[in-house]
Parts: C-alpha cells; sequence; structure tokens
C-alpha cells in the first residue's frame, strides 16, 4: 500500500510550502482542487509552475470541481501525471477519459461516499486508479472516516482484482490496517501527515511503515 500526502491550501504559496516539506519523503503527491461548486470551501484552482519545486515526486491532482472538462487544459503545462476526476460531476465520463490520454496523463475517477460502486463499471478497462472518498463530506481536511467505505472497497476488489483502488479522507494508523486487508491500494492522507511539526516522522509512523513502502 502507497500512502500519498495530500495537500490542501488556500493559495499558490500554501501549495508550494506543502509540497516542498514532502520532497524527498514520497513518490507521489496527491493535490486536490476545490471550486467552491462541487466542493466547499474554495481552495487554490488556478495552475502554478510546479516546475520551480526541486525535487518534486509525481503528482495527481484531485478535481473537485464542477466542470473537469473545462478544467484539464489548463494543467497541460505544469508537471500532472495523473487526474482523479468525480464519476459524480459534469460531463461525458469517456469523453474525460480520452481527453486525459490525450495530453498522456493517467486518468483516475473518484466516487463520493454515497455514490453506488456500480457507477464505475464501464470503465474499468479504461483508468488507472479509482479513488473513493472515504469521508461524508468532501473539500477540507480533518473529516471523520466512514468505515461504510470498506463494504465498497471490498465489492469493487471483487470485480477489478488488479486494480488501483485509492482512499482519501480520514485515514489515519487507527484504520489503516482494514484498509489493506479489504485490498486498497494506496491512501491519500492529509491531516495525518501535515497535522505536526515532523512531517518525515508522521510519515514514516503512519501505520508503522514508509511512505512509499508496503503495509
Amino acid at each position: 500500500m502507497i500512502i500519498i500526502p495530500a495537500v490542501l491550501g488556500a493559495n499558490a504559496a500554501e501549495v508550494k510550502e506543502k509540497l516542498s516539506k514532502v520532497v524527498g519523503h514520497t513518490e507521489w503527491v496527491h493535490i486536490d482542487v476545490v471550486d467552491g461548486k462541487f466542493a466547499e470551501p474554495e481552495s487554490w484552482h488556478a495552475p502554478l509552475d510546479l516546475w520551480e519545486i526541486i525535487g518534486i515526486p509525481k503528482v495527481e491532482l484531485h478535481l473537485m470541481v464542477a466542470d473537469p472538462i473545462a478544467a484539464i487544459p489548463e494543467w497541460v503545462n505544469s508537471p500532472i501525471d495523473r487526474i482523479l476526476f468525480h464519476m459524480e460531476s459534469n460531463g461525458d465520463k469517456r469523453a474525460l477519459i480520452e481527453k486525459i490520454k490525450k495530453y498522456k496523463m493517467e486518468p483516475g475517477l473518484v466516487l463520493k461516499l454515497e455514490t453506488d460502486i456500480g457507477a464505475v463499471d464501464p470503465y474499468l478497462r479504461e483508468v488507472n486508479v479509482i479513488q473513493l472518498m472515504s469521508i461524508a463530506q468532501i473539500g477540507a481536511y480533518g473529516a471523520p472516516f466512514d468505515d461504510r467505505v470498506l463494504a465498497k472497497v471490498k465489492a469493487l476488489r471483487q470485480k477489478w482484482p488488479n486494480g488501483t483502488i485509492g482512499i482519501d479522507g480520514g485515514v489515519s494508523k487507527e484504520n489503516i490496517g482494514q484498509l489493506r486487508d479489504v485490498g486498497v491500494t494506496q491512501c491519500a492522507v492529509g491531516s495525518a501527515v501535515f497535522g505536526g511539526e515532523d512531517i518525515a516522522s508522521a510519515i514514516q509512523h503512519l501505520g508503522g511503515v514508509s511512505i512509499s513502502s508496503n503495509v
């Protein structure tokens, strides 16, 4: 299981500061973009020159936006490796997947907690990651983990045995073992990584593993 620091910021300076803190400690970083419409509160959501950050890891962008197909072209010149967009957002999902691939990035789907897992069935062969939200309200750090997601992971793992399944929201050392046991592949982690002063220590001790090693 891979633990990926989740970066959420109100402005570009805050995003860059958090990114700089995880350089050298992770293979991937997860950046949340919230438009204030699809989810609240509104975050920084304009492209920035991520190339300025020396040693930046691979980047997956989590678009919590109402119209992702309009937002995607803005990121073409940034070092984005993967774009995750919501099943609940507007637009033709297959067209979104094709647009992301056109720009040489990996596509991934995200489902809110209440969205039925069957919604992803038509796209299982077309995406690299499916991320399940494990909190009831998306868009901010600190929301409590909702264990209803465990049954969803089990159901998805049965139909997608070799796929990359991600979890986002409320991940901690108390629940990471459960997530591993039901088949989660990667976890986006915000508060448990950035909540203290020693980022490297938080990463290393989350679940007793290194950020980029197996749980």
